[in-house]
């Protein structure tokens, strides 16, 4: 392969981008034939699948978005583990899209596993305070989608006003 093919997919996803948009298939297309340019433990590789996933779920193809988001989750498992921000933020972006499927007990048990490692974060002392606000708030949205409107409040109110950052 020749050096300067991928540098020239970085320029054209940055064209298309500029001119289309995330949500434009061209765009799409662009990401995946950069990704056979890539090896799977690359880090492009997981933000590609998330720039496709995020494409795929404007469009109202959430079905395919969330295979897109299981292909981002692989190599971040490989390379990071399970105890890692990214994998936090695939999780909750995985319980978003089922949520949108009405899929919502799917929904709740992926965030409550994406909560559970801010647990183990907070324990550590390295939570990511925007990962949790995030996830909170999907998952506010999950427990109302359940009926469960004291537990969506609980989550809400977590988020909105626990300023030390404390998951409790």
């Amino acid at each position: 392969m020749k050096p300067w093919r991928n540098s020239t997919k970085h320029f054209e996803l940055a064209i298309r981008l500029e001119k289309l948009g995330e949500k434009h298939v061209d765009t799409a297309n662009v990401y995946m034939s950069k990704r056979q340019l890539l090896p799977n433990d690359h880090s492009d590789v997981t933000v590609l699948y998330h720039h496709l996933s995020y494409s795929l779920e404007r469009q109202g193809k959430f079905s395919e978005a969330t295979k897109m988001h299981k292909l981002q989750l692989a190599p971040l498992l490989e390379m990071h583990g399970e105890d890692h921000p990214e994998v936090v933020r695939v999780y909750t972006g995985i319980a978003e899209l089922l949520r949108l499927q009405n899929r919502l007990a799917d929904s709740l048990q992926m965030l409550d596993r994406a909560m559970e490692i801010c647990n183990r974060f907070e324990r550590l002392g390295n939570l990511d305070r925007d990962i949790l606000l995030v996830t909170l708030g999907h998952r506010s949205l999950t427990l109302k989608g359940l009926g469960n409107l004291e537990a969506a409040t609980e989550a809400l109110n977590k988020s909105a006003n626990d300023t030390d950052g404390n998951v409790r």
